[in-house]
């Protein structure tokens, strides 16, 4: 009856490109939001957050205000070598005898 009162009113103005496959399928994936095979969808609230940028352009002092703690540090542990004085980091192989001894290792026979 409900065809007879509306006629040729309930077709639908554009035909769908691909072929339907029932009506209830259909609705159930529009409810879902899952149209045209799309299952994720940002949320409302997400969406300025993925668009984030900065209004204004960082200015020069405030570049270098972050970055001043980022200079060189003191080194406190450095120490005389005892085999030959020179100046070594702690815990670490001089640097002049680590030469002397890879030269002698060089000049080894093989065996």
């Amino acid at each position: 009856m409900l065809q007879a009162v509306l006629g040729s009113v309930a077709q639908p103005a554009r035909a769908s490109l691909r072929p339907a496959a029932s009506p209830l399928a259909s609705l159930s994936q529009w409810l879902n939001g899952n149209v045209n095979g799309n299952t994720f969808q940002v949320p409302a609230w997400l969406g300025p957050i993925l668009w984030a940028a900065p209004k204004k352009k960082t200015s020069h002092s405030k570049k270098r205000m972050r970055a001043s703690n980022k200079g060189l540090q003191q080194k406190e542990n450095i120490t005389a070598c005892p085999a030959c004085g020179n100046h070594k980091l702690m815990h670490h192989l001089c640097k002049h005898c680590y030469g002397d001894i890879k030269q002698q290792a060089k000049n080894m026979p093989a065996a």
